[in-house]
């Protein structure tokens, strides 16, 4: 047979079907079963037609078509012209497959084949069309009968399409990796529209080509099918493979589903990565190395072992910026970070902490084996060679850590060290556990250290009222009130700062009166009061501690009204003086004096809360004394420590 062409028949095909039970009982899919013969007198009323394929003595195959109920289903309301033809209204990707389909049944097999055909009004619809070989003695050497009837899974392409998508989505949303769906689509989309083999195939993914391709390919009844997915960065093909027998479904809105799938996926990756991962460097981010600092510090706390935070930074970044501009400058942060995730080892993490700072983190690492790593790091940097800009150098702070590590102490202290390295002349690692009490003087804000200059300007005559210690202790620990009820870090720091400078004002009070062992007068007692309004008018002059005026002039009013210059009460006295006239009262009872010892460290607890409600405010007392609660049990913690040691 060379072809199969299309004509009218009628003659020969009306013999044929002579030959037919005409009127049969049975319907005629039932009939067809039973007998292995359409019926066509049972057509009339049925959605289902017959086609009669004749071969003739020359070869060629002619067809005759009656589709009787068939043809309203289809939309097909000229089916019955006799000069209408079938092959015309096949979709036309099908025809070629209804065409093996004829030959194969030609040769004898019984073959069934589902195609579209396209109604008057454009849509096309999947038929089922079932093929068997029969022998015509005397009339034609052969004819195929084909009884064609709407296939029923295929009513409705597109629920069967809509029920794909919505579970190729509920992939989506329940966080399915690109992996995962391009694996599940296919199941899906293999059971959805019933066919023998699916596959996505991504640029990436040359396996999956060569597991479709081949002989595996090559021995299938029916071609396969591909249609292109717009996967987002990346472009990929559905490949589809139909049972035999059978056309390629319209798969085109289940690979529209899937490309937006993997876009999404490919988005969200992104985004999940941008949370985690610096754009410039490739490296994990801040927010990313503080979870990673705090895990590492709750493994050190029950571990017991060393933990080490390396922070560098690049010296004079801004000049590299401004001298050859932010596209050099972003080149050098990268090629720092690459110097830093190469030099990294174990489960040592270099991360970008901001700016041209970047953070290492080193478990199980003692001090000395931090920073030599630390000057490895830096000399790995300065070994670089930036054309145009030459070579750059890093500073590093060193902290580590054991047994209780609180990661944002711990950061602080690294911070600290960092910062000292380039106080005192770059290109270096400082460990935050050597540096000294200049260093550690150089670290403070600018206001606290405008304060300690003001107060040892003002001890210069070792009077007795002006210990500078004493003053540094009466600081630390209103800060520390401060922080711990939950104040503004605004507010903490004018708690230090008045702290620092609450008895400058005693610059002016002779020295006989502060020295003096036995009673004053009611006079000398009122020279010695004015000193806080001395101290206030003095802090008021200076810019840094000008907001802590009113706090050093209020720090000696009493609770209960009784105190001065101005017998403020209860809330009418400032918080931060409150707070003040706590710290200021413990740490006078405490301390020695050379006309008599201090007290102890209970005793002064003691006495502060025999002066709550009276001289001090109730609530402020017992924030104190918790502060130095924790003061004591950390200092307990880490004698127990060295002792270990």
């Amino acid at each position: 047979m060379s072809r199969v062409a299309v004509a009218d028949v009628a003659g020969v095909a009306s013999s044929s079907i002579g030959l037919l039970v005409d009127g049969a009982a049975d319907g005629p899919v039932e009939f067809a079963e039973r007998t292995g013969r359409p019926a066509v007198g049972a057509l009339d009323g049925f959605a289902v037609g017959l086609r009669t394929i004749v071969a003739g003595a020359d070869g060629v195959l002619r067809e005759s078509l009656r589709l009787e109920g068939l043809a309203a289903s289809l939309r097909l309301a000229d089916a019955s012209d006799p000069g209408w033809s079938w092959a015309v209204r096949l979709q036309e990707e099908d025809a070629p497959a209804v065409e093996r389909a004829v030959r194969r049944a030609a040769a004898g097999a019984a073959v069934t084949v589902v195609y579209r055909v396209v109604g008057d009004d454009g849509v096309a619809r999947r038929v089922r069309e079932r093929l068997r070989r029969r022998e015509l003695d005397g009339v034609a050497p052969f004819v195929i009968d084909g009884l064609i009837e709407l296939e029923p899974e295929a009513e409705d392409d597109a629920l069967r399409a809509g029920g794909v998508v919505m579970r190729i989505a509920q992939l989506v949303a329940e966080g399915a990796s690109r992996a995962d769906v391009a694996v599940q689509a296919t199941e899906l989309i293999a059971e959805g529209y019933d066919l023998a083999r699916v596959v996505v195939v991504l640029d990436d993914d040359a396996d999956a080509r060569r597991r479709f391709g081949g002989r595996e390919r090559a021995a299938s009844a029916e071609p396969v099918v591909e249609v292109a997915i717009e996967a987002g960065a990346e472009r990929g093909v559905l490949v589809v493979q139909p049972r035999a027998g059978r056309v390629a479904p319209d798969v085109a809105a289940a690979a529209e589903m899937v490309g937006l799938a993997l876009r999404c996926i490919e988005t969200r990756d992104r985004h999940a990565r941008g949370a985690t991962i610096d754009d410039l460097t490739g490296l994990p981010n801040r927010r990313s190395f503080d979870a990673g600092l705090a895990a590492a510090c709750a493994r050190a706390r029950v571990s017991g072992e060393w933990v080490a935070l390396a922070l560098l930074d690049i010296d004079h970044f801004k000049r590299v910026n401004d001298l050859n501009g932010h596209p050099a400058g972003d080149e050098v942060l990268r090629r720092v970070a690459d110097a830093l995730a190469d030099g990294v080892t174990g489960e040592q993490v270099a991360a970008r902490a901001g700016g041209e700072e970047f953070a290492i983190l080193m478990p199980a690492t003692d001090e000395a084996r931090a920073v030599a790593a630390a000057d490895e790091l830096r000399a790995a940097i300065a070994a670089i060679e930036f054309p145009g800009i030459g070579r750059v150098t890093a500073s590093a702070g060193v902290a580590t850590a054991r047994g209780e590590v609180v990661a944002a102490e711990f950061y602080a202290n690294a911070d600290a060290a960092l910062y000292a390295a380039k106080r005192s002349g770059r290109d270096r690692t400082r460990a935050f556990h050597r540096l000294g009490k200049t260093d550690l003087v150089l670290l403070e804000p600018e206001p606290v250290r405008t304060a300690q200059v003001l107060v040892l300007a003002a001890c210069a005559s070792a009077n007795e009222g002006l210990l500078p210690l004493h003053n540094e202790r009466v600081g630390e620990l209103a800060a520390e009130t401060a922080a711990a009820i939950g104040l503004d870090p605004a507010v903490v720091l004018r708690c230090r700062l008045a702290g620092l400078l609450h008895d400058v004002g005693k610059i002016a009070v002779p020295l006989e009166l502060l020295a003096r062992r036995g009673p004053l007068s009611e006079a000398e007692r009122d020279v010695v009061r004015r000193h806080v309004e001395i101290g206030a008018d003095l802090v008021s002059r200076v810019n840094d501690t000008a907001d802590c005026a009113p706090i050093i002039r209020h720090h000696l009013e009493h609770f209960d009204g009784s105190g001065h210059p101005d017998g403020l009460r209860g809330s009418q006295i400032p918080i931060e003086s409150r707070i003040v006239a706590a710290a200021s009262l413990f740490a006078t009872l405490v301390e020695d004096r050379a006309y008599a010892p201090g007290l102890s460290w209970q005793e002064a607890i003691d006495e502060l809360r025999a002066a709550a409600g009276s001289r001090l405010d109730p609530a402020i007392v017992t924030a104190t004394i918790d502060v130095l609660h924790q003061r004591h049990a950390a200092i307990g913690h880490a004698l127990d420590l060295d002792d270990e040691t």
